[in-house]
């Protein structure tokens, strides 16, 4: 069978990003009976080094003037309306898909290129926060309803769903009205992170003296939104310095988003600039090395249901502090501490016990790497491997 796979997020993207990457590099690795073909819209990251006998991989790039004119012009328009036909106005770059052989498209973040070339597809859909939160500026209104629009449009005429946990799957029934037989749960595990746990202490010490790391910090790779709830988190460290004297560390990375500005408005008020370390976007390696040095991950994020940074975190033995809710607790079971990411003191008492008690650090970290090593990655791969065939088959 012919399988194309669509890889449209780009790295700032975050967690839309390493989750491709990460189901490439598990298809690749454990899938030897079908034929691949990887459509890629990121002209700087040049995926070659996929190529084989069994794959192949194309840019699409983007459409000339007189295209990208007709595209925008008629195309969401035409968009609406179901095709037996297909016309570049209506399919935009994603045209070029059309000219292969392909049997079915997995798209692994959420996408109508298979709707718009009537061409068989599996979708994966995250989440469906914007039916929750309203609060957040970078979810304006107008931006959740095209986004709940197209995912409605996604799941409903994709031969299958696929969500990262049994929230995601009970939203999607819920507000969309798809069977449950047509969706099915595999989560965002960090495959690149488990298989290659190669970071020497050599590295991290270098990592250490690069960004001039303090002894003991918490981690938070996040991209700089609201939603993320960095503020909050900086007012918690805030807490523990005033009321225990503990003079405590952050370190961020992500990109700067929507929040960057009051983040470090936050900082400067509490006067603490020399306890918040924000080293911006930084490579897999380091991102590594920073959860091996860290305390622990704290992420008083109020997204869920699955966060992939908890499950790089389990996976390199970092304790976990994360939010209690909207399916998250699904995600960490008893291997994590559990938080309100509305309430400062919940946030900063459980950085306090995890402080002050090494036994727990250790005891979270044996639970964490018990977490994401059962039942293991061959049979993640192969029960997704499997979800295709059956897909591609028809049945």
């Amino acid at each position: 069978m012919n399988i194309g796979v669509l890889h449209i997020a780009a790295p700032e993207e975050g967690g839309a990003y390493q989750y491709s990457e990460n189901v490439i590099k598990c298809l690749k690795k454990y899938d030897d009976t079908n034929n691949y073909i990887l459509f890629y819209t990121q002209e700087n990251y040049l995926y070659h080094s996929y190529e084989s006998d069994t794959w192949k991989t194309v840019f699409l790039e983007d459409l000339d003037d007189r295209q990208v004119w007709m595209t925008k012009k008629f195309g969401h328009f035409l968009r609406l309306i179901p095709f037996s036909f297909n016309l570049k106005s209506v399919c935009g770059k994603y045209y070029r898909i059309k000219r292969y052989n392909i049997d079915l498209l997995y798209c692994p973040t959420p996408s109508l290129a298979g709707y718009y070339c009537q061409i068989p597809y599996v979708v994966t859909i995250f989440d469906l926060m914007q039916k929750y939160y309203s609060e957040f500026p970078e979810r304006p209104f107008l931006s959740r309803l095209k986004r709940n629009f197209r995912y409605k449009l996604a799941t409903k005429h994709a031969k299958l769903v696929v969500a990262d946990s049994a929230g995601g799957k009970e939203d999607i029934i819920k507000f969309y009205g798809i069977p449950e037989e047509k969706i099915e749960i595999f989560p965002g595990i960090p495959i690149s992170t488990v298989e290659n746990d190669d970071v020497s202490e050599s590295f991290i010490q270098s990592v250490k003296k690069k960004y001039n790391l303090p002894d003991e910090y918490i981690f938070y790779p996040a991209h700089l939104w609201y939603h993320k709830n960095h503020i909050r988190l900086i007012k918690a460290l805030y807490v523990l310095r005033e009321r225990h004297k503990i003079q405590f560390s952050a370190v961020f990375t992500g990109s700067k988003r929507e929040a960057f500005g009051d983040i470090m408005r936050t900082v400067k008020d509490l006067r603490m600039e020399g306890k918040i370390k924000y080293l911006g976007y930084v490579s897999d390696q380091e991102i590594r090395a920073l959860y091996k040095r860290a305390m622990a991950l704290v992420m008083p994020t109020f997204f869920g249901p699955a966060n992939i940074p908890i499950w790089e975190a389990f996976s390199l033995g970092c304790p976990v502090i994360t939010s209690n809710v909207y399916g998250i607790p699904e995600q960490v079971g008893d291997a994590g501490l559990l938080i309100d990411p509305r309430s400062v003191e919940d946030i900063a008492d459980r950085i306090y016990r995890l402080y002050i008690d090494k036994n727990l650090r250790e005891r979270l970290s044996r639970k964490g790497l018990d977490r994401i090593k059962h039942p293991g990655l061959e049979y993640y791969a192969r029960n997704l491997i499997a979800a295709l065939n059956k897909v591609g088959r028809g049945e």
